[in-house]
This record gives structure tokens, sequence and C-alpha cells, in this order.
């Protein structure tokens, strides 16, 4: 038996007469032919056409609106039903979902809860990437952790879409001013200046800032002719940078005259006092300068601001026993106060001169504190001077102290934890002047590392210890001021390998830093001038065979190897071709063994940068070894945006994740733990495991079981 089907369009005027009496939707009917015996299957064409339409938009607003329903159940969704529906709407989802995922980051951050409200922002500025207050709160997040190339990535970009707010401008420029990234600072200022033309004051600002930055990168003469565009004598801010880029040409007798002109004018005399104070001590007047500081010291004799202001003004003038007088003079004022103390402490230190340093130890000492920080600065003060063996001699001294500290609170009995030097009292125990002072507190570690490889850099020069201290200074968190110092003292020991290795280290962790872009030109200046090593002097081997490459230390034999350091990092473009995948990933496994993370962060950087063609084979396995080279580098805001980024990618790459957090939780890293936890559950909400782990991490820790006595 056959089937045919027959679709009936108009059955009033169709030709057969059985279309047109049949009723309803169907109709089957059955002929004998030739052919044989089949059915016919008469199909009503626009009734069936009816019944799909409706069907169609049934199941079309039914989708919508169990989408809808899903959507609407997140508390900051911005997506409306009608533009679920209506297609010339979906173009705008995108953007409606970053909106919400921003206002979701708003209000984690509102809750304190910092890792939410990052993964959040970056979510949502991916589909809303003009939103600039988002940006600005994202990058605040970013400054309060040290991560500078985070705050300029996720900032500079807004500037390409519309004009920020004013708010988001001085954002913007302080914290590059503040991250020694004054080249930014001149490109954002440049870029701004057209659109300030109906705003005087945002206009002023803008070029006071750009004549700011021109000032620290020495271009005093472009700095001079920027404040000229300002207006003359516009606001205090204008004076003081035009002192600045006077002195920085030159001209310090005619800004003398010029300053003194000043008591003429309305302005006030506390700061025509300060300006001329600052134009005699870089001309070297030091009577004169002691004069206006006596003037200063008796307008305002409480304000230890003043004595520490002198102490800096008499350093840069050269009169090292005025400075050591008015420091004495400061701690007899105003010692009491542990503040006022800790700033003339930093006034020392800035000073660079050791007796200065060493007086305030001296100070902290008979008044029962702890010398922990005075001994640190003292010990950076004699590297600063290239006293490597007054610095070695109080870096001990400080690891005793350390020690003595660390033994005491070992052996204090555990309800006499909370005891200070008030509740025990009296002479000897810090009660001097009526003040006692603070609980000590152990040297930190990372300052520790610090020191140690430094010293041993500059102790025994060979590459192995410039790499062990470039690993401290990446893993350690340390500030922009940690990499200066070492690049100075390495350079004032001729090191200027390490001084290589130190800036580029440094210029990973703070991009655009004029101070480490200076040490790296020099360092590149420097090696450049090493004589290249001669073959007659490598020892030839009794076989005949070629001689053994000489070991990496600091002199002519080590030109090659600063070569390396100062050019692009790792590997040359066609190394990366050369090797295969487990070749690449063997590699960076013996450098996660030799614990260089450094140089396992540069290799991931630059594969990635060079994008061989089996990168995307490894992809993932770089990726897990990223996370766990941040977390050695003691960086896990860094490693939890890692995890989130990887799992978005590769949900089902959520077991792997976990098994790293738990590995962290196990070293002794509960806070850490808990920020890969919360961006596994974020990432991969549905992971049950992750999700029970961090409710294991939001548990208070259970108190350490009372060990039993015997006998």
């Amino acid at each position: 038996m056959k089937i045919r089907f027959r679709l009936v369009w108009n059955k009033h005027s169709h030709h057969d007469r059985r279309a047109r009496g049949f009723k309803g939707l169907a109709r089957v009917i059955e002929d004998e032919s030739t052919a044989g015996h089949y059915k016919t299957l008469w199909l009503d064409a626009r009734a069936l056409l009816k019944i799909a339409g409706a069907a169609a938009l049934a199941l079309w607003f039914g989708g919508a609106g169990l989408l809808y329903a899903q959507l609407r159940s997140q508390p900051f969704n911005r997506v409306r039903y009608t533009d679920l529906v209506l297609p010339w709407h979906w173009t705008q989802i995108r953007d409606l979902r970053g909106q919400g995922y921003i206002a979701a980051g708003f209000d984690a951050l509102a809750h304190q809860k910092l890792d939410q409200a990052m993964f959040d922002f970056r979510h949502g500025l991916s589909r809303h990437p003009d939103a600039p207050d988002a940006r600005l709160a994202l990058a605040q997040v970013y400054a309060r952790y040290g991560y500078y190339r985070g705050v300029r990535d996720i900032m500079l970009p807004q500037l390409d879409r519309s004009r920020p707010p004013t708010d988001f401008i001085h954002f913007l420029v302080q914290t590059s001013a503040r991250f020694d990234d004054h080249a930014t600072v001149l490109s954002v200022c440049d870029r701004l200046l057209p659109g300030t033309a109906r705003d005087p004051a945002e206009h002023t600002w803008i070029l006071e800032q750009k004549a700011r930055a021109l000032i620290a990168l020495e271009r005093y003469a472009d700095a001079q002719a920027v404040l000229d565009e300002a207006g003359v004598n516009s606001s205090l801010n204008w004076r003081s940078l035009h002192v600045q880029a006077q002195l920085g040409l030159g001209h310090g007798a005619a800004l003398e005259k010029e300053v003194r002109a000043w008591s003429s004018t309305a302005l006030p005399t506390d700061f025509q006092l300060q300006i001329l104070s600052v134009v005699l001590s870089r001309r070297g007047d030091v009577a004169g300068l002691t004069k206006t500081i006596e003037s200063l010291q008796q307008r305002h004799p409480t304000e230890p601001a003043v004595w520490t202001e002198a102490i800096g003004l008499y350093s840069r003038a050269g009169a090292r026993d005025a400075a050591w007088l008015t420091l004495q003079d400061a701690l007899r004022r105003f010692d009491g106060n542990p503040t006022s103390a800790d700033r003339l402490a930093q006034a020392a230190l800035d000073s660079g001169h050791p007796d200065l340093v060493a007086l305030c130890v001296e100070d902290s000492r008979g008044l029962g504190r702890s010398v922990i920080n005075p001994l640190t600065d003292l010990t950076v003060t004699y590297l600063k001077v290239g006293d490597l063996g007054a610095a070695n001699d109080t870096f001990k001294q400080l690891l005793t102290e350390d020690q003595k500290i660390l033994d005491n609170q070992a052996n204090l009995p555990a309800g006499d934890a909370g005891l200070t030097a008030r509740t025990l009292g009296g002479p000897g125990f810090g009660g001097a002047r009526g003040v006692a002072a603070a609980p000590p507190v152990p040297l930190t570690p990372v300052i520790r590392d610090w020191l140690q490889t430094l010293l041993g850099a500059l102790a025994m020069p060979a590459d192995d210890r410039a790499e062990a201290h470039c690993s401290v200074l990446q893993q350690g968190n340390l500030g922009l001021t940690a990499f200066t110092s070492s690049a100075e003292s390495l350079a004032q020991a001729g090191h200027w390998p390490a001084v290589a290795a130190v800036a580029r280290t440094g210029l990973v962790r703070f991009p655009g830093s004029t101070r480490l872009t200076r040490w790296s030109d020099t360092a590149a200046d420097k090696i450049a001038a090493l004589p290249a090593p001669t073959p007659s002097a490598l020892p030839a081997p009794a076989d005949g065979s070629a001689p053994p490459a000489a070991d990496p230390t600091i002199g002519a034999g080590a030109v090659a190897a600063a070569q390396l350091l100062l050019a692009a990092p790792a590997a040359p473009a066609s190394v990366y071709a050369a090797l295969t995948p487990t070749e690449f990933l063997a590699k960076l496994d013996a450098a996660a063994q030799r614990q260089a993370w450094p140089q396992v962060q540069a290799m991931i950087r630059d594969v990635r940068a060079e994008n061989p063609s089996w990168l995307a084979q490894t992809q993932s396995d770089i990726a897990w070894r990223e996370v766990r080279c941040a977390l050695e580098l003691q960086d896990p805001l860094s490693a939890a945006i890692f995890v989130a980024q990887q799992l978005h990618l590769r949900p089902l790459e959520a077991p792997r994740a976990l098994t790293i957090a738990r590995e962290t939780l196990a070293h002794g890293d509960r806070d850490t733990a808990r920020r890969l936890a919360e961006a596994i559950v974020n990432s991969v909400p549905q992971f049950k495991p992750g999700q029970s782990f961090l409710q294991e991490l939001r548990q208070p820790p259970a108190p350490a079981a009372p060990s039993e006595k015997r006998g």
C-alpha cells in the first residue's frame, strides 16, 4: 500500500471534488489504480500554517519567558522581557548584562567582598566597557593591593571611549605619579588638555600635573614652558613647581631674589619661608638656610614637621653636622610621640647619613622601644653609602634582636600575651617621659630575606645570587623603594648585570617606572662598555675539546649573561617554535624545581607573546602552572584572577583548581585558599565540592587540642 500527501490551499476552488468536500485539517481517501491500492492524505495547508504559526509564537514567547525568569532571579539583572522577545533589541543584551555585573560589583564592594567585586567588575567591563565609574572602583581595589599594572590596564582604555569624570582623571594621574610612571602622566595630560578649554580650573590643574611629570623626568625647560602656559603666579602650587623648574635649570641666584621679593606680596609667610629654604638648600647657603629654618621653628615650635623638613634640607645642602644637631633636638622634643619619632627616623633614612640613623637607634634603645625598624634603616643606609662591612655587622645585630623577640614571645605564658610596657611600668620598661612602648614586633620575613639576599649578591656577585635576590623582590610584594635601593647598592659595587636583573624584575611589577627605566638604561650602557672575554682567558681541556663556559660572575666573563638579562625576556623568537609542547613544559617544570619563579613567569609571558603553533594544545597546562607561579610569588590576587579566567573558559577543570586550593590550605595559608575557593564557586556555581570547601573555610578554625601532660 502506498501513501501520498496532497496540500489543499483553497478547498472551495480546488479542481478535485473530494478536496472541496472534506472538512477539518485532514482527510484520508483510499484509491485504486493500475499502480495498486494507495491512500491519499488531504491536508488543509492554511489551517496547518495557522497552527504552526501559533505554536511557533507560543514557543518564542514561552522560551523568552523561561529565560527571563532565570535572569530575573539574579538581583542585579538589567535585561527586560522585551529585550529577549524583540530581535532588534538583541544587540543590547550583552551591554545590559554588563551593567548588571557592574551593579553586582558595586554591591560586593560595599560589603567588602573584594574578590567578588573584582570578578563582577571584570565581567561587567568585558560586556559594558564604557563605564568609568566601574573602572575607577576596580582600579582603586588594584591600587590597594599595589597592583599598578592592573590600574593602568583598566583605566587607560576609558580614554579611547569617552572623556571620564574629574575624579577618574585625578586618580589616574596621581596614582601613575605615585608609582613613578611619569610617562603615562604626560600621555594622559596631552590627551585630556584639548577638552578642558571650557573649565579653566581643570585646565590649570592638568598643566600643573604635566609640569610636575616633566620635572620628575628632568625636562626642566619644557616644564617651565608648560607653567608659563598655565599662567604666571596662578597658584601656590604653580609657584612651587616654578621654583623646582628654575632650580633644575640652574637659575638659583635669580630665583633667590625672586623669592625674597615675595615678602611684599600677599602670599602666606610660611609658604615664602618654606620655598626660600628649598632655594637656599639647593644653593648650599647653610647660613641663610639656618636663619630661615630658625624663623620657621619660632613660628611653629610644636610642629615636628618643621624639624623633619629641616633635616632633609640640611642634608641636601651638605650640612651633615647641622642635620645631626637638628635631629638630636627634634628627638629631645618629640620622641615621646611614636608617630613623630617614626617620621624623624624616615627623615634620617632619607638623608643617607648612617650617623643620623644610628642616633635614632640609640634613642629607641633609651626609650625601651623595639630597635627592629631603626636597625633595618641603619643596614639600608650602610648599603646606600657602600659600607658593606658595617651593613653586615648591623644586619647581624638585627637578627639577634629579632631572635630575642621571637624567644620572648615563645616563652610568654598564654595568659600574659596582652601585657605591654604600660602594664609592667617603671623605668627601663618603656615608661620614659610617660609614654609606654608598643609590644615589639619581629622582623618581617620578606625584609629579612631582602636584606640577606642583597648582602649575598654584593659579597659574591654571581648570577645565582642575583637571581635569588630578584626572586625575593618578586615574591615579597615589596614596594618600588626596595627595587631602587637594591639597584643603587648594586650599582655602587659595580655589579651592572645584577642591576639590570633588578630593574627588569621591577619593571614587570611597576611598568613605566622612571627610576627603574633609568637604572636599566644605565646598566645597559655599562655592560656594553665592558670588554668582551678573550678565548685565551679560558682554560683549554687536556683532551682537546672545547673549553667549558666560564661561571657567569660579574666582570668581563659576564657580558654574555648580562646581555641576555637586558634582551627581551626568556628566549629568542626561534626557540619556542623549535620546541615541542612537552619540551616547553619540561623547561617550565625544571625552572619551578629550582624555585626560579620569576623565570617561570617570564617564560609564560613570552611564549604567549610569541604564540607558537602548538600553544593552543598546552594552554590549559600553562594556565595552571601560572596559577602555581602566582601563589609562589605571594600574589594571591593574580592567582584568584587566573583561576576565574581559566574556569570561565574550561569549567570542567574545577577539580584541578580545587586541588590547588586544598594544597594551599595544607600549607597553612587559609586566606589564600578561601580566595581561590571563592573564585571557583563564582566561576562554576554548580560545582558542589567547591561549595563544600568554601563553607568549610568560612567556618572559624577549630582550636588546637590541649596537649596531655605525662606523669
